[in-house]
Order: structure tokens, then C-alpha cells, then sequence
């Protein structure tokens, strides 16, 4: 990469969507959830606020009053949340309209010296301190370090990533706190998703029963014979919906054998009711 600033930026599309290159989001047919289930529960409505000028809120974050923010201009994410942005110096700031909460910070210009006076213990304790700052009520919430990794770029520096998620019996809720920090300890981006959570129980299907069924499945799907090897790494998580389900999402490959030898692969993310044990959506990577 030879520009750092997408650098930074493509380090929180790794934490909202993880998807093997060449994977089609085209789900295949699967059973038909039964939304009658009593196993998990609806949303828990967020409280009515008034929504503070979005000025005024960044420079509440920065617990600056006198902060010159400029506004930039706003937009439509892929999910059709309108948002924000504004700058204050070298810093955007992206404020959801709705919510009237920042959503995400990143640095303009960073720093690019490839090593530092921080470890990344070091940098891990001035993430969690920004983390417990600015994320609603992070000290009372199971929040779960999920990712805590050193990113070398190279000629272009590198940083430390580090990503906090909500969780309950284990589940990821879909709320997380994330983060880039450079060998200096100064953070290069932020994004958080805090969104109502969900009723949830635990799983009565195995993470084992959960990743039989998402190799059965995806060797039904496909066809494949002379099997090679299988990987797998699973973790529950919540899917939208009214109610929300519980789910194994198990990111899967499957390797096998060619006629002439070679060896190729199937596979992808397979949805697995943690409740009932079905497939309930299929995303394939060819």
C-alpha cells in the first residue's frame, strides 16, 4: 500500500466485514427461520434524545469548547444510516445523525515512523483508556478484547490494532469498540458500532455440531469429493432480525484433490442456528 491514510481506514472495513477474497454476499437457499422461536428475544429500545448540534458534540469528545470544527460534508453508508463528517485540524470526526454520537475518528495525516517507544502491551493500555473514555458505558459492558495485533506496512510504518466487542454467554452482540495506534501511542482511528442489544440465551448447539453441519452443508452445495484437508474457525454471533438469532457464523475452507492432482478449495461462512442447528445463510467463497 502506498498511501497510509486507506491504509488506516481498511483496518476498520477488516473489522466490520471479514470475508475470504473472491467470496460472492449472494446467500444460498437455506431453511426458512421460524420467527416464532422462543429461544431469543427482541431489540431493547434505546431511549428518545434530543440530538445536540454535531459541532457541539465533537467538541464535547475532544473536551475541547473552543475546537474549530469545520464541517466537511454528509453522506450514506451501505446500510443507509445518514452520517456526517467534520474536522478539527488533522482529525475527522463522522457523527450519526440519528444518534447524534461520533461513530468514528481517523487521523488526516499519520505518522509514519515504522517503530516506537511503545510495546504493544503499552499501546493495548492506551487504546482501553480511549475505549473506556469515549464507548458508552464501557467499563459496565462485557466488552471482550477480540483482535490485538502489530500491523507493519513497511516502508509506510506500521501500528497496533486492537478491537474490544460486547458479549454475553459468549455471543458476539454486534457492538464493538476499535482501534489503530502508532508506535508513539498517538491513535490513528476509531470506530465503534453501539446499537441496541439484544435478548439472547445460550447456545444449545455445540460449536463441534455447528461446524459438522457447516461442512455437510457446504459439500452438499458444492459436490466436492476426494477431501483433502478441512479448517474451520467459529464463533457465535447475532443476526438481525425480529426476533434476532443466535448463530454460529463458521468461516470454513475445504480443500480437495483435482483429477490431475492439484489441490483446490471450497468453502466460505456458514450460518448455523445455535438453537435449532440449521443453516440459516450461506455465503460462499469460490
Amino acid at each position: 500500500m502506498k498511501n497510509p491514510v486507506p491504509v488506516i481506514v481498511s483496518v476498520f472495513v477488516v473489522f466490520c466485514l471479514v470475508l475470504c477474497s473472491g467470496c460472492s454476499t449472494m446467500p444460498a437457499p437455506v431453511h426458512q427461520q421460524d420467527m416464532s422461536s422462543p429461544d431469543v428475544g427482541g431489540l431493547q429500545q434505546p431511549e428518545q434524545k434530543s440530538i445536540a448540534d454535531p459541532g457541539t458534540i465533537v467538541r464535547q469528545y475532544l473536551g475541547d469548547p473552543a475546537a474549530p470544527v469545520v464541517f466537511e460534508k454528509n453522506f450514506t453508508n451501505s446500510r443507509g444510516v445518514d452520517l456526517g463528517m467534520y474536522r478539527v485540524n488533522d482529525e475527522r470526526f463522522t457523527v450519526d445523525a440519528m444518534t447524534g454520537t461520533i461513530i468514528g475518528v481517523s487521523v488526516i495525516s499519520p505518522d509514519s515512523k515504522k517503530f516506537g517507544p511503545l510495546s504493544k502491551d503499552q499501546a493495548e493500555a492506551v487504546a482501553l483508556d480511549y475505549a473506556m473514555r469515549h464507548y458508552p458505558d464501557f467499563s459496565s459492558r462485557n466488552m471482550q478484547l477480540a483482535e490485538s495485533r502489530l500491523i507493519d506496512h513497511g516502508d509506510m510504518g506500521a501500528e497496533y490494532s486492537f478491537l474490544w466487542s460486547e458479549q454475553k454467554f459468549a455471543i458476539d452482540l454486534g457492538n464493538y469498540a476499535g482501534m489503530s495506534v502508532d508506535p508513539n501511542g498517538k491513535i490513528m482511528a476509531y470506530h465503534e458500532t453501539n446499537k441496541p442489544v439484544p435478548a439472547v440465551r445460550q447456545a444449545k448447539i455445540s460449536k463441534m455440531t455447528a461446524n459438522a453441519t457447516a461442512v455437510d452443508y457446504v459439500i452438499s452445495q458444492t459436490q466436492i469429493r476426494n477431501i483433502s484437508a478441512i479448517e474451520s474457525d467459529s464463533h457465535l454471533t447475532v443476526l438481525d432480525g425480529n426476533p434476532a438469532t443466535v448463530a454460529w457464523d463458521v468461516d470454513l475452507e475445504v480443500r480437495f484433490l483435482l483429477p490431475n492432482g492439484l489441490e483446490d478449495h471450497r468453502g466460505g461462512r456458514v450460518y448455523v442456528d445455535a438453537m435449532k442447528g440449521t443453516v440459516v445463510n450461506y455465503e460462499p467463497c469460490m
